[in-house]
């Protein structure tokens, strides 16, 4: 499997839980507390009540569930409140019966229950509690029954469009669009002159969600509502029902209205409606568009897609006017047409669009075709288009594809942009990004510069983009420069082009460096290491001094030489890390363990680890084994899923994730892990089913969504059923739906809403994360961490001697801390 040293990752950790973590608590007040619900005292069983927030899982559905047959309605009400933070299943069913209680409240939360926990039999008591005196009971009992996803609930909602209370009003519109029956859309059509403004808003969203073209004469009568609102919202709708006979409406709106959020639904609404008379409109909107901001009207020319193209080809093969012809030049670079490369540049050469609103367009259309005419403008004499240029080439040219033509270009204008210092900065990065090894000996001249810091600083860091091109001596002098930025630079570089004869230097130059220098030095090894192979004596050697300097160097020196072992590829670099064990302390076994998640032929060595006596070995031996491990290893695996420490069991849980992509017999296991009382535990369940492809029975994605505490739980759940098709799609899309518009969260809302993604292809990277926690500015030795990557699955554990966590087989994307697992529930 090839790799990439070329990834240095610096993060902060927040440690801030987002819940309360609960307390341990001693057996004496379990004790206490069973005492207490006992008590004739209604006062103190409502403490008791109160106190069942801050035990574990377990004993609140033991206390709690004896507490729901309470006759005093604050108890009842507190334990239903606790058990459902606690995830015990089955609570709708318990509390359907309260409906018909005498207190209000009880009714408001029986009926809140069951929206979190739908009971398709309660439907009939849910449309008899639609009629209860208390407002707050039947806004309840109206989200209940729209999220029963019984068609039969349509009636009794229906009868309470009517309601003298705008929040119930509400309520029963939003419920009536998730059932999604469209025997609805004429009775809601019939209330589209509500006197609420919010009740309007809602009818307009529900006839959208509702996907019927009758309401299409209705939404237009919105489009002259007072509040812009609702106005934004009937378009909305309009756009998703694809009403191709408001579009002449929506054009005469945009004569008139000068609110933004209008405007932008309206653009939006013609995207969507297909018709050629609003592709038209859009087209034309253009010419009253500033180029140079964020365009609304590009945005939806962009949401139209394919269709819009011929539209912008025609522009660019008129005689618009600049602004129309740069926008239209812009759309179809930012929807990366297949077309745009030969549209915007024959226009570019016609003078029919502007120099800089053409090279964006190239740059935006990200077609590598666009680069010759691009790199034509670097010299240009207009120093705006200069910069467009440059950041145009920036955006096509990608290191990891060496691009040689580009560099003869940039070396004139470069040659040509004396005492313009940024431009020279820009220039010399850009050299970079050509991934040329031809641009070495200019870039290697400008390393060793030491007259102008910034122009040197760009070199150093353009020299890690090149490959190997024999820049490793500049570089490794560079390591000792008396400026840290110098150093950092120089390191990240030697870490992504080192060679063999780096690998050589670097760790005697470890042993006698001064200590801001060794950091630096720690961060190269990698790079240089990676490349070393056992068929050369000399990479022997220089393998054997590691080993021996790791045995008599300080912990965080040795942290770092066991990091760069583990980047040597094969059975040189797995012996030279086994060697270190005998002996060593639970550090050191921590970081072998973390450091052979590269190393195949280390499997041994890593299923013996996983019975070490301390935690955090254990965390590291099972999280690496994801890496290497086969279906053989899922009982050892599964034996740690009930491991006393978090971080063991979290990791587990990712193991059996990862190793059910490759073809082991875990996604059951996985399933029943959603439900694990640990928050990262049931992540990592959530998304290893994500990436096998694989939905739990029972509709469990779906309880979790609308349920779990935890927001990234709740995030997680959203995702796998957005990205993974189930048995039910309505109800699935039902469930988006609910969490798109009512989850507090966010993040929720967003997994909810937008549609599933790939993630990134490309190889693996050697990556190195540094724990910062909350308030402080540098590394923290042995921090606790959570490790979010790209795949979604989270990594928990401690961080190494220098506050350092490296993952060698990172897949690519984004990496990101979370709050550490000991302050999450």
């Amino acid at each position: 499997m090839r790799r990439a040293c070329s990834i240095l990752a610096l993060a902060s950790a927040v440690f801030a839980a987002s819940a309360p973590a609960r307390a341990f608590v001693w057996p004496s007040t379990v004790d206490r507390l069973e005492r207490a619900f006992a008590d004739q005292d209604a006062a103190v069983r409502r403490r008791a009540a109160r106190e069942l927030f801050e035990l574990a899982p377990a004993v609140v559905k033991r206390l709690g569930s004896k507490a729901l047959e309470d006759p005093d309605p604050d108890v009842r009400v507190a334990a239903l409140e606790a058990l459902f933070e606690a995830r015990v299943r089955g609570l709708g069913r318990r509390v359907a019966p309260w409906l018909s209680d005498t207190d209000a409240r009880v009714r408001r939360a029986a009926a809140s229950a069951l929206v979190k926990d739908p009971v398709p039999e309660a439907v009939p008591a849910l449309g008899r509690v639609l009629s209860d005196p208390e407002s707050a009971v039947r806004v309840a009992a109206a989200r209940a029954l729209g999220a029963s996803g019984v068609r039969s609930a349509t009636v009794p909602l229906l009868g309470r469009l009517d309601d003298s209370d705008p929040e119930v009003r509400e309520a029963v519109i939003v419920a009536l669009s998730r059932l999604g029956d469209a025997g609805a859309v004429v009775p809601l059509v019939g209330k589209i002159q509500d006197n609420r403004p919010s009740v309007r808003r809602a009818l307009a969203t529900a006839l959208g969600e509702l996907g019927d073209v009758r309401a299409s004469s209705a939404l237009v009568l919105l489009l002259r509502d007072n509040d812009e609102t609702v106005r934004a919202a009937a378009l909305g709708a309009l756009g998703r029902i694809g009403a191709v006979d408001a579009v002449a409406t929506i054009v005469a709106l945009l004569e008139d209205e000068r609110r933004p959020t209008v405007r932008e639904a309206a653009f939006l609404a013609l995207a969507d409606i297909p018709s050629e008379a609003g592709l038209d409109a859009l087209v034309a909107a253009l010419s009253r568009d500033d180029p140079r901001e964020k365009s609304p009207v590009r945005a939806a020319l962009v949401r139209a897609g394919a269709r819009a193209v011929p539209k912008l080809a025609a522009c660019l093969q008129g005689q618009p006017s600049f602004d129309q012809a740069d926008g239209c030049a812009l759309a179809l670079g930012e929807m990366h047409a297949d077309s745009a490369v030969e549209t915007v540049d024959a226009a570019l050469r016609r003078g029919i669009v502007r120099p800089q609103a053409a090279l964006r367009a190239l740059g935006a259309a990200g077609d590598p075709r666009g680069l010759v005419t691009v790199l034509a403008h670097l010299g240009a004499e207009d120093p705006w288009v200069r910069r467009v240029a440059i950041e145009a080439a920036t955006s096509l040219l990608d290191p990891s594809a060496p691009d040689g033509r580009a560099v003869d270009p940039i070396l004139r204008a470069l040659d040509s942009a004396h005492g313009r210092r940024p431009e020279r900065n820009a220039l010399v990065t850009l050299l970079g990004r050509t991934g040329s090894p031809e641009a070495g000996p200019v870039l290697g001249m400008l390393a060793r510069d030491v007259t102008d810091g910034a122009l040197r600083l760009a070199a150093i860091q353009s020299l890690g983009s090149i490959g190997r091109a024999g820049q490793g001596d500049v570089l490794v002098s560079a390591l000792s420069d008396e400026q840290p930025s110098i150093r950092l630079a120089a390191a990240l570089s030697l870490r992504k082009v080192g060679g063999a004869s780096s690998a050589e230097v670097l760790p005697s130059l470890l042993e006698v460096a001064a200590e801001q220098d060794r950091t630096a030095i720690g961060l190269a090894l990698p790079g240089p290491f990676s490349v070393l192979r056992s068929t050369e004596p000399a990479d022997r050697k220089v393998v054997e001094r590691a080993v021996a300097l790791a045995n008599r160097a300080s912990v965080p020196t040795r942290d770092a030489l066991v990091e760069a072992l583990g980047a040597v590829p094969g059975r040189l670099g797995s012996d030279a890390l086994a060697s270190l064990l005998p002996g060593g302390d639970a550090e050191l076994r921590a970081k072998v363990a973390e450091s052979l998640a590269a190393h195949r032929e280390a499997l041994g060595t890593l299923r013996a680890l996983l019975h070490d006596a301390d935690a955090a070995v254990r965390a590291n031996a099972v999280w690496s084994l994801g890496e290497v491990g086969a279906a053989s290893d899922v009982p050892a695996v599964r034996g740690l899923l009930s491991d006393e420490d978090t971080a063991v069991r979290g990791n587990a849980t990712a193991t059996l994730a990862r190793l059910a992509v490759r073809g082991a017999a875990t996604t059951g296991l996985l399933c029943a892990l959603a439900d694990d009382e640990r928050t990262y535990v049931r992540e990592n369940a959530l998304s290893g089913l994500r990436a096998t492809r694989t939905r739990c029975e029972g509709a469990v994605e779906r309880e979790i969504l609308v349920r779990d505490p935890s927001e990234t739980v709740r995030a997680a759940a959203a995702r796998l059923i957005a990205s993974v098709p189930g048995t039910d799609s309505a109800g699935d899309r039902a469930a988006l739906a609910h969490s798109a518009t009512d989850d507090p969260s966010p993040v929720v809302a967003k997994a909810a809403k937008e549609p599933a993604s790939r993630p990134p292809s490309g190889a693996p990277a050697f990556v190195t994360v540094f724990v910062v926690p909350d308030g402080r500015t540098e590394p923290f030795p042995r921090s606790p961490f959570a490790l979010r990557r790209a795949d979604g699955l989270v990594r928990l554990g401690v961080a190494d001697a220098r506050g350092a966590v490296t993952e060698p087989l990172a897949p690519p994307g984004t990496m990101r801390l979370e709050i550490p697992a000991p302050l999450v529930p």
